[in-house]
């Protein structure tokens, strides 16, 4: 089911184009938001939970468990930003359960928009599988987009969207995509983005280590060698 709002105004930068409400009613887990940016990127598993001390309603960003059982945010953003986000999901919310069906998409007026910029690279360490170059966080219409990977494929690299484990997130125990374009020439924008910065960054860490200006920690980053 699909019904069309424009109460909300952009009031950010923020481009949200439709919102999807999926029932859980799991504990404090009442459901799960899927929004769109831009009509060309999505971001799953926005979590509305029920706090039973303050009888609050909060949303929860998409996150990854690593080692230890670390949470990690797939999503981040400004204090602005998360404010105009969380009213959306929550209208969306409210909206759904008055309407009382199983799932519910809610789009706004929005325009089709390709935004996209490099946020940060940040090596994997000696830890993980040898296929793994890099971990990428690029910005998508004003939100920050983490742990992309850029991945040694058989015969070049290529560059592999946020997925989540399966934990807490179904009985079938799928790796599930967490937040990726659904426009075409927009995934190969980024992926072409990614890649050449990501080269030209190996290329200036090159030079920088033939130089002797910097050295590789133990975490794989590169410091500035201090002399």
């Amino acid at each position: 089911m699909s019904k069309a709002f424009s109460s909300l105004a952009p009031w950010s930068g923020l481009n949200i184009s439709a919102v999807q409400i999926h029932p859980v009613n799991h504990g404090s887990l009442l459901a799960r938001a899927t929004i769109t940016l831009a009509k060309s990127f999505v971001i799953h598993n926005f979590e509305i939970r029920k706090d039973y001390k303050t009888n609050a309603i909060k949303i929860y960003v998409p996150c990854v468990y690593t080692a230890g059982d670390k949470r990690n945010p797939i999503v981040e953003g400004t204090d602005s930003d998360f404010a105009v986000l969380r009213s959306y999901i929550l209208d969306a919310f409210l909206r759904f359960r008055k309407d009382e069906v199983n799932i519910s998409e809610y789009d706004y007026k929005s325009e089709e928009e390709y935004d996209c910029s490099i946020s940060d690279f940040y090596s994997p360490g000696t830890k993980h599988d040898s296929k793994l170059l890099a971990f990428v966080s690029i910005s998508v219409n004003g939100l920050r987009i983490n742990r992309l990977t850029i991945l040694q494929g058989k015969n070049s690299q290529y560059v592999a969207m946020p997925v989540t484990d399966p934990r807490g997130y179904s009985n079938d125990k799928k790796i599930r995509n967490i937040a990726y374009p659904i426009v075409n020439d927009f995934r190969l924008e980024i992926q072409e983005t990614i890649l050449m910065e990501f080269f030209a960054e190996i290329d200036l860490e090159k030079e920088d280590i033939a130089l002797g200006n910097t050295i590789r920690n133990e975490e794989g980053k590169l410091e500035t060698k201090i002399v």
